[in-house]
């Protein structure tokens, strides 16, 4: 709107004339700062007792597992699984309120600011995001799979490093130092170094498809908007605004692409931490049970 009123010579310039671009501008950054400040504020608020609800709870659940429960897991494992719970936790909240919903907004912003253009626009952006998304979830399908499984695999790895500290002395006294080394890198290279290649593998190639997307989705935009240019449907400063405006669009579009990997990758993370709790317990008190006097 500025830029068709700033090149148009027969125009004479008032502060009227600019009054609701400047409003519409400054209406939207006082918005989104605004939204921005509240939901941090009840971030900060509200997430110090979640995150010391969240191993209380996890470790009285625990607790209610019988002897032979505990004879048939690694001591570290379970260790492990509980600091993964509150790890995923925090990663997964990271991920949805300061990634996913923020360049989804931005993304929603975009789609309102290519309606007012031009529906077209609009239209064209959409088929270009039904395109994309379908592909993004089948790779990121992949990629949580084997989130899950490299995940077990670390918890296993780290229950043995845990269980040797825990038993050193035993290890010393039967100079089991080489054995015990030997039996942890078996662990890490036959199964968790395996594990991991496989799902960096599965992010290259997902990466790969987004770029190629990314390029194409760029320059048919271009053209797009050139055709309407020429058809006479858009203005000068819809043409520069808009192709300016693109390079922010599909800079979010790929921002939230990354996201949301990360957001599966950690979904995968916390729901292998999770299964300890997904255990059925063994041993449960009872709701009028009394105290133990010693």
């Amino acid at each position: 709107m500025l830029v068709d009123l700033f090149s148009d010579p027969s125009l004479v310039l008032t502060f009227n004339l600019v009054l609701l671009p400047v409003l519409l501008y400054i209406g939207s950054v006082v918005t989104m700062e605004t939204s921005w400040r509240i939901s941090q504020y009840n971030w900060m608020k509200s997430q110090p007792s979640i995150r010391a609800e969240v191993i209380s709870k996890a470790y009285n659940y625990v607790q209610g597992h019988s002897y032979g429960y505990f004879q048939n897991i690694q001591s570290g494992q379970v260790v492990s699984k509980i600091k993964g719970i509150v790890d995923g936790y925090n990663n997964m909240w990271f991920a949805v309120h300061h990634r996913v919903t923020c360049c989804l907004l931005k993304v929603l912003i975009c789609f309102i600011s290519f309606g007012f253009i031009r529906l077209e626009l609009l239209y064209f952006v959409i088929t270009w995001c039904c395109v994309f998304i379908p592909v993004v979830y089948l790779t990121s399908s992949k990629i949580y799979k084997l989130s899950n499984q490299t995940s077990e695999s670390k918890h296993k790895a780290i229950a043995m490093v845990a269980d040797n500290i825990t038993n050193i002395f035993t290890i010393f006294a039967f100079s089991a130092k080489n054995r015990e080394s030997a039996k942890l890198n078996k662990h890490l290279t036959q199964d968790m170094e395996f594990k991991d290649r496989l799902q960096i593998k599965y992010e290259i190639l997902q990466t790969v498809i987004g770029s190629i997307l990314y390029c194409v989705m760029l320059f048919s935009l271009f053209l797009f908007m050139v055709k309407l240019r020429i058809d006479g449907k858009i203005s000068t400063g819809d043409f520069v605004f808009t192709m300016s405006f693109a390079w922010f669009f599909v800079e979010q579009i790929w921002n939230l692409f990354f996201n949301i990997t990360e957001f599966i990758r950690n979904l995968g993370d916390f729901k292998s931490s999770f299964s300890i709790l997904q255990a059925k317990q063994d041993v449960i008190d009872k709701v009028d049970a009394k105290q133990l006097v010693i």
